[in-house]
């Protein structure tokens, strides 16, 4: 492992140590618990959904397009793409809890598969950017929302920030690729 490698490890291992001490044995980590919960996330989704839906009447197909489209191209290029067919070629990064297990306790449920990238992250910033594509004047909701999924990612000894930071990315990308193509689908279909 070259000087640099090693630096911005311990660097990364650092942070993850930092957030994880925020709030440690309060309220935070039911918190940071509750918003990395799928069954939350999946009502979550529904009812932005739902809200899009009765604030864009006209435009309801496109909004349910966009965020099928959106989970879609999550699913094909975060889980069955990055997270089985490029295992090998990219490596199988453990999660920090399981690397180091003397210094990282996990929080909320624990998962073992790779750490790089962060599903959370992308599955919510694919999500948000849908929501943001629709209604831009939810920027401060989507902002707090995506900040306290990045934070309960670390806080929970999940991820690394580079996790994070490629899941947001990969997600923000997801979503302008899902409404994108939402929008010539449907405006195909009208002509």
């Amino acid at each position: 492992m070259s000087h640099f490698t090693r630096l911005t490890h311990d660097m990364e291992l650092s942070i993850v140590q930092y957030m994880q001490q925020l709030g440690q044995g309060t309220v935070v980590d039911a918190l940071s618990q509750f918003i990395s919960r799928m069954p939350f996330l999946g009502v979550l989704w529904v009812v932005i959904i739902v809200m899009l839906i009765l604030r864009q009447r006209a435009k309801w197909k496109v909004v349910i397009t966009s965020f099928a489209l959106s989970a879609a191209v999550f699913f094909i290029i975060s889980e069955w793409g990055l997270k089985h067919l490029f295992i090998g070629a990219i490596g199988f990064r453990e999660r920090p809890y399981i690397a180091y297990a003397e210094k990282i306790m996990p929080i909320g449920a624990s998962f073992a598969d790779t750490s790089f990238p962060s599903d959370h992250m992308a599955s919510t910033l694919a999500m948000l950017t849908t929501l943001l594509f629709f209604i831009p004047g939810t920027r401060p909701f989507a902002l707090v929302f995506a900040l306290m999924m990045a934070f309960s990612r670390m806080h929970n000894g999940m991820h690394y920030p580079s996790d994070v930071a490629v899941g947001a990315l990969l997600g923000i990308g997801y979503g302008l690729v899902g409404s994108w193509l939402a929008r010539k689908i449907i405006k195909n279909k009208k002509a």
